[in-house]
This record gives C-alpha cells, structure tokens and sequence, in this order.
C-alpha cells in the first residue's frame, strides 16, 4: 500500500494499482453503510469487477427506489440491457462510482436525486410498453 496526493491510499493488486475507497470513506459523507470495494484504473474490468459492479447498481437502484413494483422491474431490464450490450472496454469506473453516489443521495431523502431518478424510470418504463398512446374519442 501507498499513499498518493490528498493522503489517498493505493494498493497493488497483481501488477495494477487501485485506489481503496472503504466504508470510512462513505461514512465520512454520511452516506450510510456500504461495501468495501476497489475500482482499478486500467482500460478493461475482469468479469469479476463487471459483475460486481452490476450487483452494486443493481442492489443501490433497488435501495433508492424503495423496492416498488414497477420501477424494480423498469431499472432490473434496463441494468440487464446495458451489461448484456456493452462490452467491459466500454465500462467506465469513474462513472460506474458517479452513478452509485447518485443513487446513494437518492436513497437518503426525497431531493432532486430522487425526483430524477423516478421520472427517470417513468419514462424507460413508458417507453418499454410503447410510449403514450392517445385515446380517441369515439362519435356516437
């Protein structure tokens, strides 16, 4: 382990540093508890980070939309579209971390994070029945 600049703590895991974000790091932005877990910096994610990192969205999606009916199934296909498409080149761990904090704020209080994150889901689920179908009106 060494520290870089802003006291920041790295760790060597087999020939590539990572930096280690830890639940202090959380709990010092009182986000409430998470996981430990490291993001590389390199250009691909093994299989093992891809799907940890879907099980962190997937499980911090599920938190901060308190687990309804609708919008759990609406953020579950559109989370299985995105992996089951991209490619672990095109996953970015900075966005990845960006995305998690977003739900985490959403998850905390009713705010901006979490009034985006249901129209959000609103629309995806419109989308995925259609879209908006007009009903006409019929003359007798």
């Amino acid at each position: 382990m060494r520290k870089g600049r802003r006291g920041q703590r790295w760790r060597n895991l087999g020939g590539r540093w990572a930096l280690a974000i830890g639940p202090s790091w959380f709990r010092r932005r009182q986000l409430g508890t998470a996981t430990a877990f490291f993001y590389t910096f390199h250009f691909t994610m093994s299989r093992e980070q891809v799907l940890h990192a879907y099980r962190h969205l997937y499980r911090h999606g599920l938190r901060a939309v308190q687990f309804s009916k609708p919008a759990r199934y609406t953020l579950r296909n559109r989370l299985r579209l995105a992996f089951h498409k991209g490619t672990p080149a095109e996953l970015n761990t900075q966005k990845i971390h960006n995305t998690l904090q977003f739900l985490q704020y959403a998850t905390v209080e009713n705010g901006l994070e979490h009034k985006i994150l249901k129209n959000l889901l609103l629309v995806w689920r419109n989308q995925d029945m259609g879209g908006y179908k007009r009903i006409r009106s019929q003359k007798l």
